[in-house]
């Protein structure tokens, strides 16, 4: 299996929701709204699994 660099939107997009679950799980900003609350694990995960999306799929 051949990995690729993934593309800088994707990337970001990554990044950009990682740091949103752990600025929710350490309640840094108190009021972010209630959908994301109690779900910072799955929204990491997602995160992580983009970010591995765009590093085996070559056109992401």
């Amino acid at each position: 299996m051949k990995f690729s660099t993934p593309k800088v939107f994707v990337f970001f997009l990554a990044l950009f929701l990682a740091v949103l679950a752990v600025v929710d799980k350490l309640n840094i900003v108190p009021n972010i709204p209630s959908l994301i609350i109690d779900q910072t694990f799955w929204l990491a995960i997602i995160a992580y699994g983009l970010l591995m999306l765009g590093n085996v799929m070559k056109s992401l």
